[in-house]
């Protein structure tokens, strides 16, 4: 075997692992991002929307504080459902670019050259698609958890 014989299976070895690899931590990130997501939300809507019903039945609770805390459960909620549709977004945006990635290991394993130029534009692509729907989650579920904590203190300074 000839030296460019040798980096070519050296390059189809590192493709596999690296596409062994890649499908491993991508099967992994999703569960546990899937996971953590799902327990958040009900977090997110559990609290927001049970305060929400919890107000309507106390009898310490002026209707100012009514109207302003459950205003405030009720966006919480609202915030909740973008956090849960925006993450969707997200999984759906990065279909594509995974796609892409695998198949740029694929196409490594089988040539047994890597163009690490289309390798960085694989990449890049997956952080520009994500990037949108990433920031406009996090701001949803913060947004929620801050509504929740403002109909809080909203109840707590207009007791009867």
């Amino acid at each position: 075997m000839d030296g460019d014989d040798q980096e070519r299976a050296l390059i189809r070895r590192v493709a596999e692992v690296e596409f062994s690899n890649s499908l491993a931590l991508q099967a992994r990130l999703l569960d546990e991002n899937g996971a953590t997501f799902r327990w958040l939300l009900a977090s997110l809507l559990a609290v927001n929307g049970g305060s929400a019903v919890a107000i309507l039945t106390a009898e310490k609770i002026s209707g100012k504080a009514m109207i302003l805390g459950g205003g405030a459960f009720s966006i919480g909620v609202f915030f909740a459902l973008l956090l849960a549709f925006f993450t969707m977004k997200s999984t759906e945006r990065m279909v594509a670019p995974l796609g892409t990635l695998s198949g740029f290991w694929l196409a490594a394993i089988e040539s047994g050259d890597i163009d690490l130029k289309a390798l960085a534009k694989a990449k890049l692509k997956m952080q520009k698609q994500l990037k949108p729907t990433k920031c406009a989650s996090n701001f949803c579920g913060w947004a929620s958890a801050m509504f929740f904590i403002a109909g809080v203190v909203a109840i707590g300074f207009n007791l009867k």
